[in-house]
């Protein structure tokens, strides 16, 4: 799923997210298995990380859709 919403460009997992999104990543991981969410009830820290990537200003990911 990471790699589908960053387009490859950010790794294959999660877990090879930049430093800057490593906040949203500890807060999604703790959603879904310290608390026992379903993984739609955590999604917003994940989107919390893709917006963090598209926010850093480095241009990898496409905004034209």
């Amino acid at each position: 799923m990471w790699s589908c919403y960053t387009e490859g460009k950010y790794g294959m997992s999660i877990r090879d997210a930049p430093a800057y999104s490593k906040e949203f990543e500890a807060k999604f991981y703790n959603c879904l298995f310290r608390e026992g969410n379903q993984t739609e009830h955590c999604m917003n820290h994940f989107t919390d990380m893709v917006r963090s990537v598209y926010r850093s200003g480095d241009g990898l990911l496409c905004d034209w859709y």
